[in-house]
């Protein structure tokens, strides 16, 4: 699946990919963790006494796994508290929050910051003292404050809102380094070093974000991807397909479907040999990105999320109503066979995450419980609430 790509569709805001994000087509929000020691003995909650207005509507995990952020349903609130004790270490209480609805929660990278953002504004704590490092406020009151991401070295984050498109920020300095102008959704690189933001959702224009420098605009309607390897642009709609266009020379080019077979969600495995996407039965299938041929039809494969390895595809099939239990397979890249799989006793899912390595898979239940998942041995590890 999918990296950075810091992200949710809000309204008719700015949407961030982060590089490689292939979660983009799940409809629960998401959040990158990078947790190495969450492995904490955690005492297993009795459900009844696990509070409703627990439930998260926005969840994230500083990168030592030692702290949680969470919005919880119905409270107008942002909660920080230490993941071992259960103790609640800070909040912040959103009063915009009638007009004004928080759209995400992250840690830094390094763990040293950890923000908020609203309608209204993004907000930079200090992890440790809490102390507030730079707030960062819409233009004008017709204009909303949609959504903000962190970079990888943790000294910039990405901004947007409906009238100044995106913006590039130092955060200690709050010094604006370059715009973006743009009405409706944004994809970072994975390598950080490029953007496409959307004009008018009939053409992407491509951006050198460090260098503020327009490279080229490509006037396709169906959302673009980046390869992993941050080399290609790939384009999609019924007149083209899905070609590949190189960012230094958009005349060069690679067809992988042709016109009328434009897929309408898909996304890359790691080593970028594959596209993930749906076939007209609705099947998942594989598709050779070199020959453009089907590598293989998934018939018994229902993702809610995905992960692609180097040799196996991690799925991930969030609990129904019904069900109340999340299913966890691996499949092999190289005979498509199964190679392992369980089914956990969750709750409904009512919201999710995985750490940035993918080792671990945090659940937030419908029964404002939180479930944390070994995803190399298939175990719990925590319950809490």
């Amino acid at each position: 699946m999918q990296q950075l790509i810091l992200l949710a569709t809000l309204l008719s805001s700015f949407v961030f990919i982060l590089p490689m994000v292939t979660q983009n087509l799940a409809p629960i929000s998401f959040e990158y963790l990078n947790a190495s020691n969450v492995l904490a003995a955690y005492q297993t909650p009795d459900r009844s006494t696990c509070l409703a207005d627990n439930l998260a509507l926005h969840l994230a995990i500083s990168p030592d796994g030692e702290r949680a952020l969470a919005e919880p349903a119905d409270l107008n609130e942002v909660w920080l508290w230490d993941v071992q004790s259960g103790k609640k270490l800070w909040s912040y209480k959103n009063i915009e929050a009638v007009y004004s609805n928080i759209t995400t929660l992250a840690f830094s990278p390094d763990g040293k910051y950890f923000l908020m953002s609203n309608l209204d504004k993004a907000i930079v704590w200090d992890s440790v003292t809490f102390d507030q490092i730079a707030v960062f406020s819409r233009p004008q009151r017709t204009d909303r404050f949609t959504h903000a991401v962190f970079l990888a070295d943790s000294k910039y984050i990405l901004v947007s809102g409906d009238s100044r498109g995106v913006q590039l920020w130092e955060i200690k300095s709050q010094k604006l380094i370059h715009s973006f102008p743009g009405i409706t959704t944004a994809y970072l690189s994975p390598n950080e070093q490029y953007i496409l933001v959307s004009q008018d959702e009939t053409s992407w224009d491509l951006w050198d974000i460090w260098e503020g420098i327009k490279l080229h605009t490509f006037p396709y309607t169906i959302v673009p991807h980046f390869t992993p390897d941050s080399k290609w642009v790939a384009l999609s709609d019924q007149y083209i397909g899905l070609l590949l266009s190189s960012i230094h020379n958009p005349e060069i080019t690679h067809a992988i479907l042709p016109a009328g077979k434009n897929p309408t969600g898909w996304d890359f495995s790691a080593d970028g040999k594959y596209i993930i996407t749906t076939d007209e039965s609705g099947n998942y299938v594989l598709i050779d990105v070199e020959t453009g041929k089907t590598a293989h039809t998934f018939t018994d494969f229902y993702p809610t999320r995905w992960h692609f390895d180097k040799n196996s595809i991690l799925e991930i099939e969030n609990a129904s109503l019904s069900e109340m239990a999340t299913k966890i397979r691996v499949w092999s890249l190289n005979d498509f066979s199964l190679i392992k799989g369980t089914t956990i006793d969750t709750g409904y899912v009512f919201n999710a995450a995985f750490t940035a390595d993918y080792r671990f898979f945090l659940i937030a239940s419908g029964t404002a419980e939180y479930v944390l998942i070994d995803l190399e041995t298939f175990q719990v590890v925590a319950r809490f609430c």
